[in-house]
């Protein structure tokens, strides 16, 4: 009707009595829960339709066939959204007060070294009684060296079983990733290793 003001959907400009943008609080929570009740669907569909089997199995034109496909794609799309996630929940853990994203993120980047860190720096900027406590058992820290130790662990069966796919990584670094153990003489293996991966052959000596 003429006269009346369309509710805005995008965040207002600054003014001189509003120093910050202002938020439609109760529009952005509605459409919060109408994503996540996107995802939930499209997950209970995808799982609805693994029936289907593989597409490939059916034959051209029948019904299966086409639901094997739109299983597929919803697939897909929850592939591109995993995505979409992570990239914002890396950029969002640079700033965010939430310790459920931190917690999340911390679990999700244990493998990327630089970033984990960061999130862990992050997460001990809480006070204790919500965020960790020095010494706490199963805290990022302590996850972070356990992931690690678990990976060099996995890392020597990996060497025997793929050589050629490590060899060209191998090749470029100055050392290779192994337990050192107070108990065992690691020296053997490291040598083993070193000859059959070529560690080093290709890393520029300082």
């Amino acid at each position: 009707m003429a006269g009346m003001k369309t509710p805005s959907t995008t965040l207002s400009h600054n003014s001189p009595t509003t120093p910050h943008p202002s938020f439609p609080i109760a529009q952005i929570k509605e459409r919060l829960k109408a994503a996540a009740a996107s995802i939930a669907l499209a997950v209970g569909l995808a799982k609805d339709l693994d029936w289907a089997g593989d597409e490939a199995a059916h034959p051209e034109g029948s019904e299966e066939k086409a639901l094997a496909r739109t299983r597929d794609e919803i697939d897909d799309a929850l592939a591109r959204m995993v995505v979409e996630a992570m990239a914002a929940g890396r950029f969002r853990a640079v700033k965010s007060r939430s310790l459920y994203l931190l917690c999340a993120m911390a679990a999700l980047l244990r493998g990327e070294t630089s970033e984990a860190l960061r999130v862990i720096d992050r997460l001990q900027e809480f006070p204790s009684e919500d965020g960790e406590a020095e010494g706490e058992v199963e805290s990022f820290p302590d996850a972070f060296a356990w992931d690690t130790y678990l990976r060099v662990t996995a890392l020597a069966e990996l060497a025997e079983k793929y050589p050629g796919h490590l060899r060209y990584s191998a090749r470029q670094m100055h050392g290779w990733p192994m337990i050192v153990s107070h108990d065992e003489d690691y020296l053997p293996e490291f040598q083993h290793i070193a000859t059959h991966l070529e560690v080093g052959a290709a890393c520029p000596k300082s």
